[in-house]
């Protein structure tokens, strides 16, 4: 028998085949993040890891954030950047436009 997937299968042929359209559904899933493309600018965890404990040290384990300190973790190491942004769950276009909110 070919592999069955829940949405191809009649309803009243669902309790026949459970185990299998379990199993089939299983096995489809996959993190999504591991399919995304790696460009050449793809930022590999050990960088982004540097930047986040560049951050964390000068935040004092983020519980202290405000501009200055970003700023000296940015200093000794710009992923910390990044790491920022990140944690905000902002984009790069959206980082953009918050700084071309500056009032200029």
């Amino acid at each position: 028998m070919s592999t069955l997937r829940p949405y191809e299968v009649d309803s009243a042929d669902i309790p026949t085949h459970l185990g299998e359209l379990v199993q089939s559904t299983f096995d489809d899933l996959t993190s999504q993040f591991m399919l995304l493309p790696k460009g050449a600018i793809f930022l590999e965890y050990p960088e982004f890891r540097g930047g986040y404990e560049a951050l964390r040290k000068h935040t004092d384990g983020f519980r202290a954030i405000d501009v200055d300190r970003c700023w000296s973790a940015l200093r000794q190491n710009a992923v910390a950047g990044i790491v920022l942004r990140t944690i905000l769950g902002v984009t790069p276009p959206e980082w953009q436009d918050l700084g071309d909110c500056s009032g200029g």
